[in-house]
């Protein structure tokens, strides 16, 4: 393979809003792709890599590239939470794409034989435990996602509340989540799907008290199950007692790496600030929403 050392990829954070559990059965789910991204620089310099055994060093032995290199900018800095391992193995099939099919916009190509690309993913992820798909999808797309896994279909989400803004935060923890779904074979979602469906239908009828009630009890339920970490369960708690705080939920496996929280586009510096007394790092927003993954070129 022939080697393009002015290719720069940008591939935004991921944060699961609603369906988290019930995307590993096909269920859909409902994510935002954000700034800051994840940044890939093709070189030469094939010490730059990824771990064999991930998703990512998989396809790339699989595709033979063995003259490349995947210098990765991951500007969280290992915090996790944000999708770094499906950007990962993203880099290296737009790659692909780009070097052996000329594909530079990667949206549509990709989303219209999601099934294949799926299916591609899963193989590539082996092992016993078969991810969804979900957030690689989403970053494809950005903005906010909505990807149905059974259909393998996926729809970018107009955010119909202005004035009010979901605000991302970091708690500083880290889940090994792939370890984590492994152990999940035997628990039964069915109940989650009423709030996943009711947080969809609330956007499209433009009621933001649904939509914020439907992430809160999912995130309710996620704890009645045994899934929600205790520790940052009780701080999420102590931001739901403030007025300015209208939703707010742990996110991912066990909502352990994010919290988000909605209110007041002008409440941010209130918000953060409370967020901050539970030792919550101040990430993102929708704000700062992120087309999906481009390609760019070094000058």
């Amino acid at each position: 393979m022939s080697l393009d050392q002015s290719l720069i990829f940008e591939i935004p954070s991921k944060t699961f809003i609603i369906g988290e559990y019930l995307a590993i059965g096909g269920t859909a789910s409902m994510l935002l792709n954000t700034e800051p991204s994840f940044v890939v620089k093709i070189t030469s310099d094939t010490r730059y890599g990824y771990h064999p055994d991930s998703p990512a060093g998989a396809l790339r032995k699989n595709l033979g590239q063995t003259s490349v290199g995947y210098n990765f900018i991951d500007p969280h800095q290992g915090l996790g939470g944000f999708g770094r391992s499906t950007a990962e193995y993203l880099s290296v099939y737009l790659y692909d794409l780009y070097m052996n099919r000329g594909i530079s916009e990667f949206s549509q190509p990709i989303l219209g034989n999601l099934e294949d690309f799926i299916l591609q993913y899963k193989q590539s992820s082996g092992g016993e435990y078969s991810p969804s798909g979900a957030d690689l999808v989403a970053q494809v797309m950005g903005g906010l996602c909505w990807y149905d896994g059974m259909n393998f279909s996926a729809e970018k989400l107009a955010w119909p509340f202005p004035g009010y803004n979901i605000f991302v935060f970091h708690t500083g923890k880290k889940l090994a989540t792939h370890e984590h779904l492994k152990d999940l074979r035997a628990k039964n979602f069915r109940e989650l799907i009423p709030l996943l469906v009711a947080s969809r239908t609330s956007l499209s009828q433009k009621n933001l008290k649904v939509f914020c009630q439907s992430l809160d009890l999912y995130y309710d339920a996620l704890n009645d199950m045994g899934l929600s970490d205790r520790n940052i369960r009780e701080r999420v708690m102590n931001l739901r007692k403030n007025p300015e705080i209208l939703a707010a939920k742990g996110c991912g496996a066990m909502g352990i790496d994010t919290v988000l929280v909605i209110g007041e586009s002008s409440n941010l510096d209130r918000i953060q600030q409370l967020c901050q007394n539970e030792d919550f790092q101040y990430i993102t927003s929708l704000s700062q929403a992120h087309p999906g993954a481009i390609l760019t070129r070094s000058i």
